[in-house]
């Protein structure tokens, strides 16, 4: 199950007419799971998820990009991507030391 928080430094939830913009913090798992980390549309603040992004995770010096985060819609997990190799994060990774902000848009 994801690890969501909302962020501090921006509003949480944003309402533009019927669409609702979310800004939270997401943290990885500890135990990384082949096919992506669970995450329910309800886990994201919505009932229908049109748009998400996540924000790359840096290396510990933060000057380049260690892994490219992407929902998958169709069995509602985040999938790890190790930069330097392109493929998916290795099973049984530790990520639980990595936060990035994500904004999703959709229905409440």
């Amino acid at each position: 199950m994801a690890t969501i928080t909302r962020d501090t430094a921006a509003r949480f939830q944003d309402d533009a007419g019927i669409r609702r913009r979310n800004i939270g913090i997401y943290t990885g798992p500890d135990d990384y799971a082949l096919g992506g980390d669970s995450c329910t549309l309800a886990e994201l603040g919505l009932s229908r998820c049109e748009y998400i992004k996540f924000e790359d995770a840096l290396d510990d010096d933060g000057g380049n990009i260690k892994h490219s985060l992407v929902y998958d819609r169709t069995n509602a997990t985040i999938l790890w991507f190790d930069c330097s190799t392109g493929a998916e994060t290795a099973v049984n990774s530790d990520l639980s030391g990595i936060s990035v902000r994500f904004e999703a848009v959709g229905l409440s």
